[in-house]
């Protein structure tokens, strides 16, 4: 009897390419922080950067796959803007076409919502009480 089964195999590789997504999230978000707020760069900010990218990539990653599995495509080998029931593809279209820019574009601009803090301290503007 073998020690593994094919199915062990299958979530074991896919713990490790979440995992992987994970990490690479991470970077993303480390440099996207460490360029725009360098000045208060410090290790909170680089881990708060860096889990939200990688959590975010995550999801970006999952919805950019789901769009690019469920294309249409018309006779012509070409994607279709609209299926041969109606529906409008063209988002769908653009979320496979632009997978890549989206998940980098889109863990940096949650590393860098995250790294935004509104105090009232910081602002020029007197106390109303």
């Amino acid at each position: 009897m073998l020690p593994w089964t094919p199915v062990s195999v299958a979530r074991t590789m896919m713990w490790y390419g979440i995992g992987a997504e994970l990490i690479l999230g991470g970077i993303i978000g480390v440099i996207a922080v460490g360029v725009v707020f360098r000045s208060r760069f410090n290790a909170w900010l680089a881990v708060r950067g860096a889990l939200l990218a990688g959590l975010a990539h995550i999801a970006l990653t999952m919805l950019t796959g789901w769009a690019g599995l469920h294309v249409a495509y018309d006779g012509h080998g070409k994607r279709a803007d609209f299926a041969p029931w109606g529906e409008d593809l063209r988002l769908r279209n653009f979320l496979s076409a632009n997978d890549l820019a989206i998940q980098i574009g889109g863990s940096a601009a949650v590393a860098l919502l995250g790294g935004i803090r509104l105090r009232r301290n910081n602002l020029n503007v007197p106390n109303p009480a």
